[in-house]
């Protein structure tokens, strides 16, 4: 496991990277759905990145490894970090709210932060990275609306249906201080690996269940699950990678944070929807978590290598 470093201008453009790519998602789910299923959508753009990534891998002159250790890191990456916390999320959101919801991924940091305190040596909590990642929640619950909170509880369903969403939360987290501990492969190959798995493990529960029943043709729908399969998972999932292994699990998560931003800017530009006082407010808070989680960061990296 590489030591990490104290986060440059390239590593901020990478989180940034990471920020537009994953936000722009739900946009072009939302087209998606008029044309595919869930499952269809979930898989195909899967199996699009991991065929994608494949090709970027192999273009490079690497391969996948052959030894059983890395393909068991593959696969529980696959697990944690697409199949499992993807089903818990769109589960839960049958019964409850959008709004809610996303209170309760925004919870994903802080697993990061506990996580990578238990298992990483060179990512523990702090003063400055425990305060960060407290603004930044706050700075969510601000910009989604605190009367969400007041939707926690509830009956028997709704209480389930938001254990499930802290569930895939804290999968999310579990993947990015998984992500630490990879073998020493190359981002093309870890993130080859880990989409190509995620598409084997969806693949026979795909197909089961009927696969894709007709092809829209190249419409709009269409152009989006591509786009999402390249662009936003695809890419993304090299960025993230990369990002992980140089400025760690904790500084990476700070994306849930900025991830509601970027939905509401679009939200703003296509839409034309007004943006309220409350989410610049959330946005000072936002940039304040940042600036208190990287200054933890820099301490931690000149006080490891003295």
């Amino acid at each position: 496991m590489a030591p990490i470093q104290t986060p440059r201008a390239y590593h901020w453009l990478l989180l940034l990277s990471l920020v537009v790519l994953w936000g722009s998602r739900y946009f072009a789910v939302e087209i998606a759905l008029k044309a595919y299923t869930p499952l269809d959508i979930v898989f195909l753009q899967l199996a699009i990145a991991g065929v994608m990534l494949w090709i970027i891998m192999r273009a490079a002159g690497e391969r996948f490894p052959r030894d059983l250790k890395s393909w068991l890191y593959f696969n529980a990456m696959a697990l944690f970090g697409n199949g499992l916390p993807y089903f818990l999320e769109a589960w839960g959101q049958v019964y409850i709210e959008s709004a809610l919801v996303g209170i309760l991924m925004s919870v994903s940091p802080l697993s990061v932060l506990l996580l990578a305190h238990l298992l990483l040596p060179d990512e523990r909590a702090t003063g400055g990275r425990a305060a960060g990642f407290a603004v930044g929640l706050f700075g969510v619950v601000l910009l989604i609306g605190p009367s969400a909170l007041t939707d926690i509880g509830g009956g028997f369903m709704r209480v389930v249906a938001q254990l499930a969403v802290l569930g895939a939360a804290v999968c999310y987290g579990l993947a990015a201080v998984l992500a630490r501990l990879s073998p020493q492969h190359s981002p093309r190959v870890v993130a080859a690996g880990v989409l190509v798995a995620a598409a084997l493990q969806l693949a026979p529960i795909w197909i089961v269940s009927g696969g894709l029943q007709v092809w829209p043709g190249f419409g709009p729908p269409t152009l989006a699950v591509m786009g999402v399969g390249t662009l936003c998972i695809g890419l993304a999932a090299l960025a993230f990678y990369e990002l992980i292994a140089e400025s760690g699990a904790s500084f990476q998560s700070l994306s849930n944070y900025l991830t509601p931003l970027w939905a509401a800017f679009l939200g703003y530009v296509l839409l034309d929807e007004r943006l309220p006082a409350n989410v610049y407010a959330a946005l000072g808070l936002v940039f304040l978590a940042l600036w208190l989680t990287s200054r933890g960061d820099g301490k931690d990296a000149s006080t490891a290598s003295d």
